[in-house]
Parts: structure tokens; sequence; C-alpha cells
């Protein structure tokens, strides 16, 4: 099953709010360094809060998570999602 990237994001914040976790993989990609590390995969997540940070002109694409396997706290942008709890994520 394929699912857009916004109902995609609309389903991980309910699902964050209701306190479930939720899976995920996206391409990483480094602005500052101009690198991908390739895919990268979540088996265990919930959103962390946005950041509108000023100095962050990206901060409109990006998804702030928390990686619940170890605590730690990332982003990514919104358009490399690529799964989302196992389905394909479309950009439409």
């Amino acid at each position: 099953m394929k699912i857009s990237v916004y109902n995609a994001i609309d389903e991980m914040r309910k699902l964050t709010k209701e306190k479930k976790p939720f899976s995920f993989s996206f391409m990483s990609c480094s602005e500052s360094t101009q690198e991908s590390h390739g895919i990268v995969e979540v088996a265990k997540a919930k959103l962390g809060r946005s950041d509108r940070v000023e100095h962050n002109h990206n901060a409109d694409i990006m998804l702030n998570y928390i990686d619940l396997s170890n605590g730690e706290q990332h982003r990514m942008y919104q358009p490399l999602l690529m799964l989302f709890n196992g389905n394909a994520v479309e950009l439409t």
C-alpha cells in the first residue's frame, strides 16, 4: 500500500499523541556536508518537538523524531521519507 508523505506525517503525529511508536525509513542527507549515508531505518520512534529556529531555513520541511531504541533525537527532511509502518511513501 502507498501513502502520501502528508498522510504519513499526520499519522505520525496522531500515533505520537496516542503514545504509540511507529517505524519509518528515509534517505539520509546532510546539507552542511553535502553527503548521504544511505537509507536510515528507524524501528521504533515518536515525533519530537518541531523547532522553528530562525537559522535553519529548512525548518518547515524538517521532521524531528526520537529513536526509542536509544533515546536519541534526530531530524530528517520530510520529502526524503520512504517508508512508514511498512507502507511506501509518495511525494504527492
